[in-house]
C-alpha cells in the first residue's frame, strides 16, 4: 500500500530520562500526530533535540544523538527507512561524531 497523504515525520524524548525511548511520530497534514515507532537504543537519544534528515533518494533517515552523553554524541540513522515501521527500530550509529546536529533540513549524504 503506498502512503499518498502528506506528512511530516518528527521525533521526541524525554529530557533526562535515558532509560525512555524517543518516539517517532507521523503528522498528518491538518491530523494528530501519530506514534510511527520507538527508536532504539534509547540512551542514544535522551534529552537530545532529536534533529531529523531525510534522503529520499537513498531511503536513509539521519536523528540527531543525545547531548548528554559524550560518548554517543553525533548521528544514528535509519536505513533503509520502512513505513510502515516496526514497533521498535533499531539504529546504527554512524556519522559525525562529537558533534550535536541542531539542524538537519538541508541533510544530503
Amino acid at each position: 500500500m503506498v502512503d499518498t497523504c502528506p506528512y511530516l515525520v518528527g521525533a521526541a524524548a524525554r529530557p533526562g530520562v535515558p532509560t525512555l525511548p524517543a518516539l517517532l511520530y507521523r503528522v498528518p497534514v491538518g491530523g494528530i500526530a501519530q506514534v510511527m515507532t520507538e527508536l532504539a537504543p534509547a540512551a542514544n537519544f535522551a534529552g537530545g533535540n532529536c534533529g531529523l534528515g531525510f534522503d529520499r533518494d537513498l531511503n536513509h533517515l539521519a536523528i540527531n544523538r543525545s547531548n548528554l552523553l559524550p560518548l554517543l554524541l553525533g548521528l544514528s540513522e535509519i536505513d533503509p527507512w520502512f513505513t510502515p515501521a516496526a514497533l521498535i527500530t533499531n539504529t546504527n550509529q554512524w556519522g559525525a561524531q562529537g558533534l550535536d546536529i541542531e539542524d538537519l533540513s538541508s541533510f544530503t549524504f
